[in-house]
């Protein structure tokens, strides 16, 4: 009987081609800021690669600015 040779469990990968990744989601997304009340603003960013993918963060007036 003829046996396949295994596979590693680990796999290597390449560090040029997942910076480019990373750059690519990092320009790759919608942004959208909202004004929630007068203490605090919503950030979503949405993934265009995975439209599903959205990103909420809430931030408090009185710590971070809101972007103009």
């Amino acid at each position: 009987m003829n046996e396949r040779p295994k596979k590693s469990s680990t796999v290597t990968k390449n560090p040029a081609k997942v910076n480019t990744q990373q750059e690519k989601r990092r320009y790759s997304a919608r942004k959208i800021n909202f004004v929630v009340s007068s203490t605090q603003w919503l950030k979503v960013t949405q993934d265009f690669e995975d439209l599903r993918r959205v990103t909420i963060q809430l931030f408090d007036l009185n710590e971070h600015s809101f972007p103009i």
